[in-house]
């Protein structure tokens, strides 16, 4: 999770133009998100991983990867569109189209169900 004032690199922010396309209508992803047993195992795999490596809590409250502070804080909102703008001005090809930040922000809370931890 970001805090308040720690900036936000385009590494971190590129992320967001492949969850925008893993969520699509087209993604073979949107099959293992629709599979609630896989969903489980691979969350509980993150989170132990992340308590071992990174002293991330395992327990963590987060039920809904759409809940998450990078999509609801409206304070970050402004650093990771912009992160994400330059992210996606130096990764994709000039011509391509690429989405927008509301895009985005559209694209997760639409798949909202899929996204559920529980």
């Amino acid at each position: 999770m970001l805090s308040d004032d720690e900036p936000v690199r385009g590494r971190q922010a590129r992320h967001f133009y492949d969850i925008f396309y893993l969520l699509g209508d087209a993604s073979p992803a949107i099959a293992t998100l629709g599979d609630r047993s896989t969903v489980s195992e691979i969350v509980n795999d993150c989170r132990e991983v992340s308590a071992r490596w990174y002293g991330g809590d395992a327990s963590n409250s987060l039920t809904c990867f759409a809940d998450s502070s990078v999509f609801t804080r409206s304070e970050l909102q402004d650093r990771l569109e912009s992160a994400y703008d330059q992210a996606c001005l130096d990764l994709c090809y000039p011509d391509a189209g690429r989405p927008s930040w509301d895009d985005v922000l559209v694209r997760v809370e639409s798949r909202r169900d899929l996204l559920s931890l529980g």
